[in-house]
């Protein structure tokens, strides 16, 4: 096991894990890292919340390189009257999302704890694969039913997350410590895992099989097909016969809630124009040239030249008389989603999302409101498999989001593959309509007289 100094870390090409060790002050992270690392590199005290930085260690297991993040521990809001107390948590929440696998470390002298819900849940709402790691194991007493009762307890406070793996180690004594690298080496996989869409549709055929899906305002949700459009966590989409998208572009809001209709319009002109929310709130009039958009992405600096829809043009035309520097009067991203899911559950967008995980052969399932979950990020994803599934040329669709190669696009190709396929399954039908034809040729005039009255009648 080796050091390597935080500043010498990282790379365009790092690659490798990179783990968050976090948790109340005292608990012990520091501890655990120093054990691993064979030295004292990481202040440890009794003091709660000595270690106030987030600190990078490089550690080598079996040749293999791994970076644990070492970070200040949480307190209670109650008692954060320091301004270095605040930084403390700005670091640890910095240190979740730069981390790819994060250890939630509990002391197994208190039990888990309402705080340690809260910390975990940091990790759990960023989508990182999350390690329990109870410290201080060797100094509990055990009967042959302690782990069992522990963890039963540890699941019940920390049921939001039930695809957590779960370790009971000692840094004092490095009990179970290695096991540790084999935990992060199993989390990583499944982070990374990818399942084609065939194998997708193919469950999701005899799930259907075994329960139908529910009603949707007295209609059947039929599932179209489903596919995997991200890692790190697997993310999966499915398609159903719902306009949503539609029903909340023309859903009418009372006067007294008309920061829930900017913000609809916000998020439906992003799913229009495949925008990111930066590129929205920094959009110019002088970026609008004759039905298209001409803009430099504030991500990429790409340049893209979006030709707009005509509900694209009636958002621009409705929003005329704002005579700001901007098009839109854009609020904050993190103002922007909390609207958004109110705006969402107040026009009824409340089907259930269903979030399966698997540990070992166990399946494990979470179920969401559709409101729930919507954010800025989801009208880019919408325009990519709206358009695809439409039929629109990857290529052209990749001109507009800014895509550069076509492996960022394969997910959602695959998508446009599987509509493909099953719209031409209808040529399969050609048989029936030839069929319809030559006996409407026989026909008198009389009696096609009397077969468009018929079908006018119940058009």
């Amino acid at each position: 096991m080796k050091l390597v100094d935080g500043e010498k870390l990282g790379g365009e090409c790092d690659d490798r894990p990179r783990i968050a060790v976090v948790g109340k002050p005292n608990v012990g992270k520091s501890s655990i890292i120093n054990k691993l690392l064979g030295e004292n590199r990481v202040i440890v005290s009794d003091i709660a919340g000595t270690t106030r930085d987030a600190v990078d260690t490089e550690i080598v297991y079996n040749g293999m390189p791994y970076v644990f993040i070492d970070t200040a521990g949480l307190r209670r809001k109650s008692k954060i009257k320091e301004e270095l107390e605040r930084y403390s948590i700005i670091r640890t929440v910095t240190a979740v999302e730069r981390a790819d696998i994060v250890i939630v470390v509990i002391d197994a002298t208190e039990g888990v704890t309402e705080q340690d819900a809260k910390i975990a849940g940091i990790a759990h709402e960023r989508g990182k694969g999350v390690i329990v790691a109870v410290n201080k194991w060797d100094s509990i007493e055990k009967t042959d039913k302690t782990i069992y009762e522990y963890t039963n307890k540890i699941k019940e406070t920390l049921s939001f997350m039930p695809y957590a793996e779960y370790i009971f180690i000692s840094a004092a004594t490095g009990q179970r410590l290695p096991k540790l690298f084999e935990l992060i080496d199993a989390v990583r996989q499944n982070q990374n895992l990818r399942v084609a869409t065939g194998v997708l549709n193919e469950i999701m055929t005899e799930a259907v099989a075994m329960q139908q899906p529910p009603s949707d305002k007295g209609k059947r949700l039929k599932i179209y097909y489903m596919t995997q459009v991200a890692v790190k966590p697997p993310t999966f989409v499915v398609f159903v016969n719902d306009k949503e998208l539609m029903h909340f572009f023309h859903y009418e809001y009372p006067k007294e809630k008309e920061h829930l209709s900017k913000a609809r319009d916000m998020f439906c002109f992003m799913a229009f124009t495949s925008l990111r929310y930066s590129d929205l709130a920094a959009l110019k009039p002088v970026n609008l040239v004759d039905g298209y958009l001409d803009f430099c992405t504030e991500k990429t600096d790409d340049k893209l030249h979006i030709a707009l829809n005509e509900h694209a043009m009636k958002i621009i035309e409705k929003y005329s008389w704002y005579k700001g520097d901007t098009i839109f009067p854009v609020p904050s991203n993190q103002k922007l989603n909390d609207y958004l899911k109110e705006a969402a559950k107040l026009a009824g967008l409340d089907r259930e999302i269903s979030q399966v995980y698997f540990k070992g052969n166990t399946r494990y399932e979470d179920t969401y409101k559709f409101w729930e979950q919507i954010s800025c990020h989801d009208a880019r994803r919408t325009f990519v498999c709206c358009s695809l599934a439409l039929g629109i040329p990857a290529s052209v669709v990749m001109s507009c989001t800014g895509h550069s190669d076509y492996e960022s696009m394969k997910p959602y190709i695959e998508v446009a593959d599987e509509t493909q396929k099953m719209q031409m399954e209808k040529c399969n039908t050609h048989q029936y309509k030839s069929g319809i034809m030559e006996s409407m040729e026989k026909m008198t005039p009389a009696q096609l007289k009397l077969l468009f009255e018929y079908v006018k009648g119940i058009a």
